[in-house]
This record gives structure tokens, C-alpha cells and sequence, in this order.
């Protein structure tokens, strides 16, 4: 996917602002369709939608030709109706942010930024299905910060040290806010009832920090570089868990307004990421017309499950080099003809769902439930056993990319261009499950007689995954020894 840089402003010498107000009414949405054709009868209805959104921003001195400030503040509120139900769902979404720059001297730069967001919505489920009192809110706070000194040894040599971070969750609560109240869904209608049924917390946040050293140099070997070398690291932890309400830890499964199952279980995961990185590039003006820009990457990933044994948290480990090598190419030496091509390997960021279902499981309980909802008779536990094994050989995800380009200028501010771009992934991350025993069963479709052909598994419980890089033929030690029966790839290719 693409990746974002943004720059906020910093403020200056000269005090200066904006003030924005964003309104919608509830009415000022109009329909193109007769809701009254019966063509229409199966389309949802459309929530009525007020939107408030006012915004400001301002940047100034503190100390001028010193200290300067850039902050902003917005708070966007929707209110969303359903006339057939009458529920209202308030989403309110406030933003802060503030950047200090202070210039200590000629050669010295300090900046540091803070932002905060806070989504909040209120009974969110507009549905018939969610009865008022189990209805749910929608949490989600974010803080961000960055850190960033600027050092010049000269005016061809900068040093930069950065420290950044976040911190979010997202929590789905009942909107009454009680926890010892426990949810029902009904089986045969799917309406809920009573409270929310589960209270969920999840959290992910990254402390991360680079330093960089910039140079350029003339007439070394042949031509000018501009060399920049560096190292970054990053600890990302993840996780949280999802639980049912009510004194007990249960969610009843009615029938008909009438008791009849429930559930007991934790679902939980905890993991860890962390990233190390040391690089080194270079673009090299050989001539005026022909510059090389060449770079290599080290990374070192490692992954680890808090909860289990010291010895076996650490449970992800892989490493690797991303080699790149691009060039541009004045071919007629005349500053308006430039071929341009690039070479490049590039791992994924690192991500804690590549090994986060190592996690401990708790078990899984189902209870038959007596005359109105007076006591729970267990019927089976399911084990929370783990299953799930990493391949101590596991290769971190990477694409290759090439991309070949002429651009040419036709004329002052025109130009054509035209680009091959093509893209191949490697090492694909995915569980495999190794102890599953499988047939393959011939299926002939009824309508068309079609022949398909599925598997009926022969050891129903006996599944145990194991986390790999899949590949045909690859020996897992798998029961069923054709489980990867074709090779994970994705590739792209574009003009």
C-alpha cells in the first residue's frame, strides 16, 4: 500500500489562523427513489444525518526568531436517526494538536508535536434487532507524540534524531455501562436483549526512534554523492481480550423468549513486535546526466507472546537484506528525455497478527439453561488447548518491485511519461493445519452435474496449525502430506 508522509505547518515570526464551520441538516439529503415501488422494498432505510464540524487553527511566536508554535482543534459530531425506530446514534469525534519548534541556534533545531483523538459513539447499533437496553458504544481514544532534534556539522553534513509513539484502543461496551447484567440473543428471532452481550477491549500502541546522518560530498571517485546512512527501531505491542457480561461470564442463547443455551469463554491475545534496522544509500551524479542511487537494508524482526514461559515467548524471528538500485538517465542530453528505472525489495512492517494466535486460549463451555434462566447445567467444555506451532524458518513477507519509465518534456510545463511497474510478493505468512487427516470426496453439482471435489476431514478435533511460509510440496509434517496443494502468490503488473 501507499505510504504517507505529511509535514504540519510550524507556525512563524507572524501570527495567522483559520476558523472553519461545517453544517448538514438532517433534511437536506434528497432521495432519487420512489420508496413506495416495490423494487425498492428490499433497500435499507436511510438514517436521517445531521453533521457538525467546526475547526480552527493558529501559529505564532513565543519568542520570535525562536520559539514557534502551530496548534489546531476540530470537533466533528453526526447525529444519525431511523424514523422506523426512533434509535439515535451520536458520534462525536474531537482532535487536538499542537507543534512547539524551537530553533536553539544556526547549527541546532528541536521540534516536538502532540496530537489526540477521541471517537465516541453512542448507541451504536440502529438496528430493530438491538432492543434499547442492549445497545453498545464505540470507544476509540489515540495519542500521538513526536520528538525530533536537528543537528548541522556543516553545511553538507546534518545529523537528525527522531523519537515518535502512539498509543490507541477500541472498546465495544454496553451502552448502560453495566457489567453484571448478562445479554441474551435469541436463536430463532436474532434479537438482542437484556444488556449487551460481551464487553471487548482492545490496545495497540508503538515507541519507536531513528537517527540519520546526512552528507553530501563532491569529486569523490568520480562525480557527487549524497550519502545517507541510518538506523531505526520500533516496539510495537498489541492485543486484548473479549468476555461475556453478567455475574456469571455468560451469554444466554434463547429460543423463542425461552431459555435454552449459554456460553462461557475468554478470548484473549498479547503480542509484542519489534523491528531493528540499519541502512545505508546513496545518489551518485556520476555526470551531469546519468545519476546512480543505490541503497541496502538490514532488518532484524523478533516476536514474542508475553503470557507464555520466558523461554518460549520469543516465538518470531526472522531477518533479512532489501537491496535497491535505481538509476535516471538524461538518453539525449538535453534535460527533457530522462529514462528512469528502479529496483527495490521492501519487507512488510511488522505485524503482530503474523503470530498473535500463539496466545494461551481458555476454554469454551457450554451450558444447558434451566426454567427461567435459574441455572446452568454444563453440557461440554472444549479444551483451551494451543494450537498453534511457528516454523522456526519463517521469512518475513517481501515484495520485489521494478519500474521502468520514460518521461519527456514536450514543451515548457508539458510532458508525457509512460511506466511499467511490476510487483512480486514472497514468502506469504499463513497457519497450515498439520494435524487434520483429509479425504477427497466427488460432489456432482444437481442443476448442472458438474463434478467438485471437497475433503471431508477423518479426525474431526485433531486440527493443529502450524505457522509457515506455504509452499507445494514443502515437508511440514503434515497428516495429510498434500495440504498445500498450490503455491500463495500475489503479484501486480501495470502501464
Amino acid at each position: 500500500g501507499a505510504v504517507a508522509n505529511i509535514i504540519t505547518k510550524s507556525g512563524g515570526n507572524t501570527f495567522s489562523g483559520d476558523v472553519q464551520f461545517l453544517y448538514q441538516g438532517s433534511k437536506w439529503k434528497s432521495e432519487n427513489i420512489d420508496s413506495d415501488d416495490p423494487k425498492w422494498a428490499l433497500l435499507p432505510e436511510t438514517p436521517a444525518s445531521r453533521l457538525v464540524d467546526p475547526s480552527f487553527h493558529i501559529g505564532g511566536p513565543i519568542i520570535r526568531d525562536k520559539i514557534w508554535f502551530f496548534g489546531g482543534f476540530e470537533y466533528y459530531a453526526t447525529k444519525d436517526e431511523l424514523e422506523s425506530t426512533g434509535k439515535v446514534r451520536d458520534l462525536t469525534f474531537p482532535k487536538v494538536f499542537l507543534k512547539l519548534t524551537f530553533q536553539i541556534n544556526e547549527r541546532n533545531k528541536l521540534q516536538a508535536w502532540f496530537q489526540h483523538h477521541n471517537r465516541k459513539a453512542k448507541n451504536n447499533q440502529l438496528s430493530n434487532l438491538f432492543l434499547p437496553e442492549a445497545n453498545q458504544d464505540l470507544l476509540y481514544p489515540v495519542y500521538g507524540g513526536n520528538l525530533s532534534f536537528l543537528h548541522m556539522f556543516s553545511p553538507s553534513t546534518v545529523f537528525e534524531v527522531k523519537a515518535t509513539g502512539y498509543d490507541m484502543s477500541w472498546d465495544s461496551i454496553p451502552s448502560s455501562g453495566n457489567r453484571d447484567i448478562a445479554g441474551h440473543y435469541d436463536l430463532a428471532t436474532g434479537q438482542y436483549s437484556e444488556n449487551l452481550y460481551f464487553w471487548s477491549h482492545w490496545f495497540s500502541s508503538r515507541v519507536g526512534g531513528t537517527a540519520s546522518l546526512s552528507s553530501s560530498v563532491d569529486n569523490f571517485i568520480t562525480g557527487s554523492h549524497d550519502y545517507k546512512f541510518g538506523i531505526e527501531f520500533e516496539r510495537s505491542p498489541g492485543g486484548g481480550s473479549y468476555d461475556f457480561n453478567g455475574p456469571d461470564k455468560v451469554v444466554y442463547y434463547d429460543l423463542n423468549g425461552e431459555p435454552y443455551l449459554a456460553e462461557k469463554m475468554i478470548y484473549s491475545q498479547d503480542a509484542v513486535n519489534m523491528r531493528f534496522s540499519f541502512y545505508a544509500q546513496d545518489s551518485w551524479k556520476i555526470t551531469e546526466y546519468l545519476v546512480i542511487n543505490p541503497g541496502l537494508r538490514f532488518n532484524i524482526f523478533r516476536g514474542s507472546i508475553p503470557p507464555l514461559q520466558d523461554s518460549d515467548k520469543t516465538v518470531y524471528t526472522p531477518s533479512g537484506f532489501e537491496p535497491r538500485l535505481g538509476f535516471v538517465w538524461d538518453v539525449l542530453k538535453d534535460h527533457r528525455t530522462l529514462l528512469k528505472a528502479h529496483f527495490g525489495r521492501y519487507f512488510e512492517g511488522t505485524k503482530t497478527y503474523n503470530f498473535a494466535q500463539m496466545t494461551p486460549m481458555s476454554d469454551d463451555t457450554m451450558y444447558a439453561v434451566g426454567p427461567n434462566w435459574s441455572t446452568l447445567t454444563e453440557l461440554y467444555t472444549i479444551p483451551g488447548v494451543d494450537l498453534y506451532t511457528m516454523d522456526p524458518d519463517i521469512k518475513h513477507p517481501s515484495a520485489d518491485q521494478f519500474v521502468l519509465g520514460l518521461e519527456h518534456e514536450l514543451a515548457k510545463d508539458i510532458g508525457v511519461s509512460v511506466s511499467f511497474i511490476y510487483k512480486n510478493w514472497h514468502n506469504l505468512i499463513d497457519p497450515v493445519n498439520t494435524g487434520g487427516i483429509w479425504e477427497p470426496i466427488s460432489i456432482a453439482d444437481p442443476e448442472t452435474g458438474q463434478i467438485y471435489t471437497v475433503y471431508n476431514q477423518l479426525n474431526p478435533g485433531g486440527d493443529h496449525y502450524y505457522i509457515t511460509n506455504p509452499e507445494v510440496g514443502k515437508d511440514i509434517g503434515a497428516a495429510y502430506p498434500d495440504i498445500v496443494s498450490f503455491k500463495p502468490e500475489r503479484k501486480y503488473r501495470a502501464i
